[in-house]
């Protein structure tokens, strides 16, 4: 709408100057041709802007296709890793709970032995190594 009122009034001007003895037609086509190039070569360029933008878009779909194909393997592969890591987590957690029981025993055979009498020693160690005493 607001463009064939642009149009009316741009006639408008165009037949009072044209009237008044100002400019005459053949000026007026002149000016005409002069303008309409440039118009139609920004009205072709953007026509053709959206067919690029349309192909552009569907370059972006088919890189984010090849993406998506190349991310969801690699997504499993760390889900994989993620659940390897845990599980070994677990083991060492276990493993230092051993160790923390081994060295609770540890300080109360050492607490034993420190406690010992040096006849008591041997005697163990006797027992221990299979020696009888004379």
């Amino acid at each position: 709408m607001p463009v064939i009122i642009g149009a009316i009034v741009l006639l408008a001007i165009l037949l009072y100057l044209n009237h008044a003895g100002i400019i005459k037609w053949q000026m007026l086509t002149m000016i005409a041709a002069v303008v309409a190039a440039p118009i139609k070569f920004l009205s072709n360029w953007l026509k053709g802007s959206n067919e690029r933008i349309d192909e552009i878009k569907q370059s972006h779909e088919t890189l984010r296709k090849e993406e998506a194909t190349f991310r969801e393997p690699r997504e499993a592969e760390i889900k994989r890793n993620e659940e390897i890591i845990k599980a070994q987590t677990q083991k060492i957690e276990e493993l230092n709970k051993q160790q923390k029981v081994i060295e609770v025993k540890e300080l109360a055979v050492d607490e034993k032995v420190d406690n010992m009498s040096e006849r008591e020693k041997i005697q163990l160690a006797n027992e221990l190594f299979g020696k009888k005493e004379n």
